[in-house]
């Protein structure tokens, strides 16, 4: 008998366009497939801040696959900002799920960011997604979009607009610029991560007791 590989999924919530990844997955011979949401599970309307209102999908986005919500304990729920996301049992969840390897779909998140840190730690291999990167900040395209701030000939196919660079343009490489644009970014990222690790170790009661979890 096949030994099934098991995959954990950490993602935010149950995305329309990533579900039927997640169906073809689970319908494999070889894999175990679990998706642990640390925003929420879809089952009601949820503000969105960039439509101002709440958004509901029509259509079945937990079924044909194993899924777990995972308690979010923000004050402010939400990928809209750095703290939206705050799960002290993830990764003990996870973890007790025992995956062979961890997927793991956006870094901007306090939960994802100290996942990330926790599973290198326990020697859980992980897969990183993510649609956002260092570069999709306006300030770093003075090139007013006609190139990407990539090494490489072209990319064929649509392009991100965050990408900067029209179908088939050529790709040049950063320039000192666009690399302190880039740098900027990641440092005040970092900067972030280090004055939450800060707050977590001060105050007292769960938000300690969460710093200990993600340990």
């Amino acid at each position: 008998m096949q030994t099934r590989i098991r995959l954990a999924i950490v993602v935010s919530h149950p995305i329309q366009y990533y579900v039927p990844s997640y169906r073809r997955l689970a319908q494999r011979d070889d894999l175990a497939v679990r998706v642990f949401f640390t925003w929420h599970a879809g089952t009601a309307p949820v503000p969105d801040h960039g439509f101002k209102q709440p958004v509901a999908w029509d259509i079945p986005l937990t079924e044909g696959y194993e899924s777990e919500l995972v308690p979010n304990v923000s004050s402010d729920p939400g990928t809209h900002h750095f703290f939206g996301l705050t799960n002290p049992a993830l990764v003990e969840r996870v973890c007790a799920w025992r995956p062979d390897a961890v997927h793991l779909t956006g870094w901007a998140w306090l939960s994802h960011l100290l996942a990330l840190r926790a599973f290198h730690r326990r020697a859980v291999p992980v897969l990183f997604r993510g649609d956002s990167h260092l570069l999709d900040s306006p300030a770093a395209d003075p090139g007013g979009g006609s190139s990407a701030p990539f090494s490489g000939a072209s990319i064929p196919g649509p392009m991100p607009s965050c990408l900067w660079a029209r179908r088939t343009a050529p790709i040049t490489k950063p320039s000192a610029s666009n690399r302190a644009a880039c740098i900027l970014p990641a440092f005040r990222r970092r900067r972030a991560v280090c004055r939450a690790r800060r707050v977590f170790r001060t105050r007292g009661g769960a938000v300690a007791a969460a710093t200990r979890d993600f340990r």
